[in-house]
């Protein structure tokens, strides 16, 4: 999370896309300062990025406009519901009950599906060896540090999406008071990209 003012429970961005995706095993974990011991590492990144003239905007207040350097806060997991079309989200994640052989099994489907956005509008441009297609045999933190990359692949796919299909692209969840995350969804046929709106 790039901004938790609150001290404890969730944020009014976490509860509706709880509210929204829940069904889906897609919402967030509560963030609050009191679990980040008032150390939101993303409050630093934000303010470290800032002076390098980065703002903090989830708004596409110009769409695609040229020269416009921003961030805003994504979350892989409902856009794995929008962008794949799943009914629940893949269970690749560490959790209580979740051994190897399942892990090793979503991570393949994860490595499958990511690898069809090369397809996708907008496409995505991988290289042939990543994310690799079998994930059998890596452990503990070498999948982890996969599973991370594979996250951050998703997160920056969202912004890219955004940008790429403009305002119809995406939904923000919360504000820039009370924090915000990116929801990506399918724009209407009639927004769709074409060359001509980037020039």
């Amino acid at each position: 999370p790039l901004l938790v003012p609150n001290e404890s429970g969730k944020r009014p961005c976490e509860t509706e896309l709880g509210r929204r995706y829940a069904r889906f095993q897609a919402g967030a974990h509560p963030a609050n300062r009191t679990i980040f011991k008032d150390n939101v590492r993303g409050e630093r990144l934000v303010a470290r990025l800032m002076e390098q003239g980065i703002a903090d905007n989830p708004y596409l207040d110009v769409p695609r406009k040229l020269g416009v350097r921003q961030m805003m806060e994504v979350f892989p997991h409902p856009a794995h519901i929008v962008l794949f079309g799943l009914a629940r989200t893949l269970k690749y994640k560490a959790k209580p009950g979740r051994d190897y052989v399942s892990r090793w099994a979503a991570m393949n489907e994860y490595s499958r599906l990511l690898r069809g956005l090369t397809i996708h509008d907008p496409p995505l441009e991988l290289p042939e060896d990543w994310p690799p297609a079998d994930t059998e045999g890596i452990i503990a933190g070498v999948l982890k540090r996969l599973e991370d990359g594979m996250d951050a692949l998703t997160c920056a796919y969202i912004v890219y999406w955004y940008w790429w299909h403009g305002q119809g692209g995406a939904e923000v969840l919360g504000d820039l008071t009370d924090g915000y995350i990116v929801v990506p969804h399918r724009p209407e046929e009639g927004n769709r990209h074409t060359e001509n709106q980037v020039q």
